[in-house]
């Protein structure tokens, strides 16, 4: 019998021979089907088994549907297509981000978006959504991010807002059917089990699907459980996933348990060089990091990078990250001065510190080099401390600050956390293409001040600049007011803000009360 293709894997029908099974046995993902007495293979080694066993008879179906896996992995590092329409009700699709929508499309809503962070893979979901308006839909994310997934929703959407609802606490009950999309974080997910099995969502949106990378947590075997009864399954990560094949096995088995990955042990002794030591079992370099990769691009993952999208985004994007806080504000904002307005800016730096450095963490895990500015220095020596390096202010001499930045530019540190002002001006860090603020200054000057020192000759990449905002705090007014017309916020970079800017301020934070 020759080798043939049958549901999107090759199938060998060979008489015994010790020599030719134990090739076979090599080829990861292989299985034997005791009842059809056939070996099944993943089409993706056909040139392999050609390779190590030439003299079996392949019939034209293995170049026919090899030709097609070929044109999918083409698809997963796609820059543009004319087969979805960019438009949205919210905005416009990049041509790179409706390409996504298509591989999507072209894996029937089960597959993993692993672009760099800040490429879109939250607006891409949501196009994805737009096009199936029949499906009830429900994203698990971190909390940090539970808010901003409700108000891209809204925005790219243009839906209701009784369509969308965030899911909180750990008291489930059954959502109404009225709601369309159900937004909950991990942490609380096995409390709203049951209340999500009754709501019956057709797709599963994993956030930072990182998350369930664990086999045996609670979080991940109720993540596989929902997706058990969903139809579709889209995992968005924007970690350098091949970095670490281990932590892949579990999120590629929810979102696709059909692919032929083997076993987690045999998983990772292959990707990961997972082997026995005399202290136990652990894990070694990467390897065979190619292959996975192919075997990836050509099943499940779309992935792109900024670099290969670079003529497409715009030179410097900035992005508004809000902060779930726990924080009481004023009763009233009626005459607050300056020395009032002072406090609060130092208390909505201060209650978002946790969130903050949990933001952060996550961050590292996705980008090679991250500059972090904010003003105060609690808030600078707390965010310094979680990650163990020293923060760069006014308190630090020129010859230790000109030493960071050196080690930054030209070596091996990746992070840098800096006072606003302090390192604002008269410095480069064309190295780093991140910059996060952690605080916001009273003047959009001295932001752009800071980001030009990423955004400027000699920068080979697109910069993208991450505005923290602790929700129900000050924080939310000043983005407003930083956001308005140049003339309202003053380009004029002073320590404290104008008479105009107090009032203009004060506006903002009574038409919010």
């Amino acid at each position: 019998m020759p080798v043939s293709v049958v549901g999107g894997k090759l199938r060998i029908q060979v008489a015994y021979h010790p020599n030719v099974i134990a090739r076979i046995k090599l080829i990861p993902g292989r299985r034997w089907d005791a009842a059809e007495r056939v070996w099944t293979v993943p089409l993706e080694f056909l040139p392999d088994l050609r390779e190590t066993l030439p003299h079996l008879a392949y019939d034209g179906s293995c170049d026919h549907e090899y030709a097609r896996l070929e044109r999918t992995v083409q698809a997963s590092s796609a820059m543009d297509t004319d087969l979805i329409s960019p438009d949205m009700p919210g905005g416009t699709l990049r041509p790179y981000q409706a390409a996504g929508v298509r591989y999507l499309e072209g894996k029937h809503g089960r597959a993993m978006i692993a672009d760099e962070m800040g490429l879109g893979k939250t607006i891409q979901t949501l196009a994805y959504i737009h096009r199936h308006p029949e499906l009830k839909v429900l994203v698990v994310c971190p909390a940090t991010v539970k808010e901003q997934w409700r108000r891209e929703t809204l925005k790219w959407l243009d839906c209701p807002e009784d369509n969308v609802a965030v899911l909180a606490g750990r008291n489930g009950h059954t959502p109404p059917e009225s709601y369309r999309i159900l937004i909950v974080n991990y942490d609380i997910i096995g409390s709203w089990t049951f209340a999500i099995a009754a709501w019956k969502p057709d797709l599963l949106v994993l956030d930072e699907s990182v998350y369930v990378k664990e086999r045996k947590s609670q979080r991940s075997l109720v993540a596989a459980q929902i997706a058990s009864q969903c139809k579709y399954v889209i995992a968005l990560s924007g970690r350098p996933v091949l970095n670490r094949p281990a932590e892949l096995w579990n999120q590629l088995a929810i979102v696709r348990p059909d692919l032929p990955l083997g076993s987690w042990s045999a998983f990772a002794k292959r990707y990961a060089n997972y082997h026995q030591t005399r202290y136990g079992w652990e894990m070694g370099k990467a390897e065979h990091l190619e292959e996975l990769e192919k075997r990836l691009r050509a099943n499940v993952m779309i992935q792109r990078r900024k670099a290969d999208v670079l003529t497409e985004l715009p030179e410097l994007d900035r992005v508004t990250v809000p902060l779930e806080v726990d924080y009481t504000g004023e009763a009233s904002y009626e005459g607050l001065e300056l020395a009032d307005i002072t406090k609060m800016r130092r208390e909505a730096g201060l209650v978002k510190l946790l969130p903050a450095i949990q933001w952060l963490q996550e961050a590292r895990e996705n980008i090679s080099k991250l500059v972090v500015f904010a003003h105060h220095h609690d808030v600078l020596d707390a965010i310094a401390a979680a990650f163990d390096v020293d923060p760069i202010d006014g308190r630090t001499s020129a010859a230790v600050r000109q030493a960071h930045i050196d080690a930054f530019q030209e070596g091996d540190s990746s992070l840098l956390i800096c006072g606003t002002r302090a390192m604002g001006m008269g410095i480069n860090l064309q190295a780093g293409s991140t910059a996060v603020f952690v605080e916001l200054d009273w003047n959009m000057a001295a932001h752009e001040q800071a980001e030009s020192r990423l955004h400027r000759m000699g920068q080979k990449n697109a910069v993208t600049a991450y505005y923290l905002i602790a929700e129900g705090t000050i924080d939310e007014p000043m983005m407003e007011l930083l956001a308005e017309k140049q003339e309202v916020s003053e380009k004029v970079v002073g320590e404290d803000p104008t008479p105009r800017v107090i009032e203009r301020l004060r506006e903002l934070m009574e038409a919010k009360s």
